[in-house]
């Protein structure tokens, strides 16, 4: 009987430990895709939501965080995602969209 106890909390202290770890991933990992979009659109948060979805899924679908940094490999990054099939499954003509966003920067003050 006290091994199951011992096991049962061993159980839950690494399901919780487990749980922890996996949100402060998540967190980190899309505090690092927010700072490699605004390095294209500075107002990344104030876009509409639906062209911030798409950035999002591009960014999470072509890995941004494992990208070299730059925007050059930041668009190839997000190009190559929005040409794939399951882009074109989830968004209306999304490689369409992405450049019409990608215009929209170059448009943008200070751009």
């Amino acid at each position: 009987m006290r091994k199951i106890a011992i096991g049962t909390v061993a159980a839950t202290v690494l399901a919780v430990g487990a749980l922890a770890i996996g949100t402060w991933s998540g967190r980190a990992l899309a505090e690092a895709t927010q700072q490699r979009l605004r390095g294209l659109w500075p107002e990344v948060m104030t876009m509409p939501q639906e062209d911030r979805m798409l950035l999002v899924w591009l960014s999470f679908e072509c890995n941004l965080t494992l990208q070299p940094a730059g925007q050059g490999e930041t668009i190839g990054c997000l190009r190559k995602a929005a040409a794939t099939e399951a882009a074109s499954e989830r968004f209306q003509a999304p490689a369409t969209q992405l450049e019409q966003l990608l215009r929209s920067a170059q448009r943008a003050p200070g751009a």
